[in-house]
């Protein structure tokens, strides 16, 4: 409803109460913990509009939400995205100078009543500005407060080295900024918040313990941990559950992957009869290019992740938030593989909570590998830092926690 109507006796969720337009980034990682927020706000009531790229479509559409399409000719997908951060600035700041003239006439054509948006989509709460909608953003990684509680001397030493090579990106970000200032007339803000973009709410899908420094954030901070909702997977790996051997789960991820070295390591340091492993390499490696396989590996390019992870006593992993947040919920230790400054983080938390421990990426060997998974395995300390994690993250209450935060906002702003 509009604002100043009179709200509806509630006599259950069938009732359409607000519109809502979801604007995300179209990338795996920003897309699949709000899948499930979606649905739970579709379920209450809320009518919810969702912009993504066609690569998000059916899953979107399943959670119950309309799609509505990027420009045609953007071409931003999950593979668009850098490991550079800086560069991916730039990128951003020029999709939203593309897509936003679309993006406010779709807006004012639907007429949301608020706007939800993702930390990364600067479009999004531009678009908002514009509009002078209520926003709220989903933040999907951690959460970047006003005083700098990520800081840590390895970090700025990756985040330095990032600089220097991403600084076109960064000279791209403040040209397109001024452009949007002077088409739109309204302020832009500075490069920060091109990874932040900060609303009056801001809902973060990890816990205060293990978000940094999680007790300088405010009220405008709901940490409601890891958005997983039990879903059907279809689970076509030949693996026998009767099998006495521990399962070792292998993935980096489903953006940067490439890494023939590192799996090739993977087999040298884990080939044998002592346990199994399932890899996954994504869309963009051919396992058949990494050679011959050690019989007790079995590689795929996707697989049903939570249902490898159910199984697993060990995971070799990128770091990225979501293969985390998974393997906490299951209680698995971690070996930390991180290609990014960003994952770089995660893995310094996952460290200091006691779940995981770091390989090298500077003379990385099989025998690396192989003493990584046994320590993690073997000592219990690892077992138990993730079952601290991982009830931390069930105690923030996931994605039925979120949709509560964003009604309650919605409320807050008169709107029912």
């Amino acid at each position: 409803m509009r604002l100043g109507q009179a709200a509806p006796e509630r006599t259950g969720w069938a009732f359409t109460m607000a519109r809502v337009a979801f604007l995300n980034i179209p990338a795996h990682g920003h897309t699949n913990p709000t899948l499930p927020v979606v649905r739970e706000l579709v379920r209450r009531g809320e009518e919810v509009t969702y912009f993504s790229s066609d690569t998000f479509r059916e899953k979107i559409e399943a959670a119950g939400a309309r799609f509505v399409s990027y420009l045609e000719g953007v071409p931003f997908d999950s593979h668009s995205i850098h490991k550079n951060i800086f560069v991916n600035a730039g990128m951003v700041m020029r999709y939203a100078r593309s897509l936003l003239p679309k993006v406010v006439e779709d807006l004012r054509r639907i007429g949301p009543d608020y706007v939800i948006h993702d930390s990364m989509c600067c479009w999004g709460k531009l678009a908002a500005r514009i509009l002078g909608l209520p926003a709220a953003c989903s933040v999907t990684m951690f959460a970047l407060g006003t005083r700098p509680a990520l800081i840590s001397f390895s970090f700025m030493r990756a985040l330095g080295r990032e600089f220097v090579d991403g600084f076109g990106g960064i000279r791209r970000w403040f040209r397109g900024a001024r452009d949007v200032h002077r088409r739109w007339g309204v302020n832009t803000f500075d490069l920060k918040d091109c990874f932040t973009n900060r609303e009056p709410l801001n809902v973060v899908y990890t816990s205060r313990l293990f978000q940094p420094k999680g007790d300088s954030f405010d009220e405008r901070y709901r940490f409601v941990g890891p958005s997983v909702a039990p879903r059907e997977e279809e689970f076509d790996l030949p693996l026998d559950d009767d099998d006495p051997r521990l399962l070792v789960y292998i993935s980096l991820g489903t953006i940067v992957n490439q890494a023939r070295a590192f799996y090739r390591a993977c087999f040298d340091g884990l080939g044998g009869d002592s346990v199994r492993v399932v890899m996954s390499v994504g869309s963009q490696t051919d396992p058949a290019a990494l050679g011959a396989a050690p019989e007790n590996f079995v590689i795929r390019r996707r697989v049903p992740q939570l249902g490898v992870l159910a199984r697993a006593r060990a995971f070799v992993t990128h770091a990225g938030m979501n293969s985390v947040s998974g393997a906490m919920l299951a209680r698995v230790p971690l070996v930390l593989f991180p290609q990014t400054a960003e994952q770089g983080l995660v893995a310094r938390q996952v460290e200091r909570l006691g779940a995981g421990v770091r390989l090298p990426h500077v003379d990385l060997t099989a025998d690396r590998v192989r003493e990584a998974v046994g320590e993690v395995v073997l000592d219990p300390a690892y077992r138990e830092g993730a079952e601290r994690i991982g009830q931390s993250f069930e105690d923030g209450g996931g994605w039925r926690a979120a949709a509560d935060a964003f009604i309650e906002f919605r409320e807050s702003r008169g709107i029912w």
